[in-house]
């Protein structure tokens, strides 16, 4: 890694009152053990009501993929110029015009961009004041596939949101832990980041990671209590040059409110064909299994998109006040300007 780049990354995790410790990747496995992790990859379970497709290969390819240009000079050859299409639509009949003349010049393209795009691009639902993360509804902006498997036992949800905010928004929303208290279907008792927790520093492959601690607590319905949770978040830079967040409970031990809960955050930046920004995609995979709770998948899908589309309602909205030209990273980690420190 070049001296500049890891500066950026010291310098975006260095906050007023806990600045970044410097650590070696075997010294991380105290604050975040990437063997813990979710792998890699998972394989389908063949279960639940959702397409059966790897949302993360898809979107993976999606996110780069430019259709070849067409004699009838299609206005849409990938996601990018549909996503900036739509913006452009005021009434429902013009957006269903613009998918089926993109049916009709890129069939092959819409093929693939079918199953998802009206969900992804149809956020009206998250605008309301009335929406609630435990109604899986069509018009929310997030669009899921069939649930993944870890260890034969385990099932991950997975779900695609595009974010019309750019990676710098996103981190803000995330680490913005006094705001999670107040969002829709908030049961927090109390959210904050660990003082002092902060660690960074470069993998084995000279790539950078920054990881902390997280601790919250959590009402349940009657008759059950609380549960408390000792998160752990690593950011790092996969192979592919792409931003990765790795999320896990750590207090996961036979007398711990966690069975396992992990968690893992794709992201990818979205241009149209002609390689102006448009947003972020973002692919998540997410699941849970409380101690002594019949938690379901459809809890842990209302989990999901908890996360999932307040990050993107946030981020958003942090991208309109700003009123800047997005910012672009590749191979790195933006700042991370992490709100609401507690000892």
């Amino acid at each position: 890694m070049s001296m500049l780049l890891l500066s950026v990354v010291l310098a975006g995790a260095s906050l007023e009152g806990n600045a970044t410790r410097t650590v070696t990747w075997s010294e991380l496995t105290a604050t975040f053990d990437p063997n813990k992790a979710l792998p890699e990859t998972l394989r389908l379970s063949g279960e639940g009501p959702y397409p059966a497709v790897d949302l993360l290969r898809e979107w993976r390819e999606l996110a780069a993929y430019v259709a070849p240009a067409t004699t009838t000079g299609a206005e849409v050859r990938c996601f990018g110029d549909l996503a900036a299409a739509w913006a452009k639509c005021t009434k429902d009949e013009q957006r269903t015009a613009l998918f089926e003349r993109t049916r009709s010049t890129q069939p092959q393209l819409w093929a693939r961009l079918e199953p998802w795009a009206g969900e992804m691009l149809d956020d009206k639902a998250l605008r309301k004041a009335s929406w609630t993360p435990d109604d899986d509804r069509a018009d929310d902006g997030c669009a899921f596939g069939m649930p993944l498997l870890w260890d034969d036992a385990r099932f991950v949800q997975q779900a695609v949101v595009f974010v019309r905010a750019d990676l710098e928004a996103l981190k803000a929303a995330e680490n913005d832990y006094p705001a999670y208290r107040q969002r829709p279907g908030s049961t927090y008792e109390y959210i904050y980041p660990v003082s002092g927790s902060l660690v960074s520093g470069v993998d084995p492959n000279d790539q950078p990671f920054v990881a902390l601690k997280a601790a919250f607590r959590a009402d349940l319905p009657w008759p059950f209590s609380h549960y408390t949770c000792d998160l752990r978040v690593l950011n790092r830079v996969d192979n592919s040059g792409g931003l990765v967040c790795d999320v896990r409970a750590w207090n996961d031990g036979p007398k711990d409110d966690f069975v396992w809960l992990s968690g893992r955050d794709h992201y990818f930046e979205v241009s149209d064909q002609t390689g102006a920004w448009q947003g972020t995609l973002v692919v998540r995979w997410f699941g849970f299994d409380l101690r002594g709770v019949p938690d379901t998948d459809s809890a842990r899908r209302a989990g999901l998109r908890a996360g999932l589309l307040c990050l993107k309602r946030e981020a958003e909205a942090l991208q309109r006040a700003r009123a800047e030209a997005p910012r672009r990273y590749s191979g790195g980690i933006p700042p991370l300007a992490v709100q609401g420190w507690r000892g």
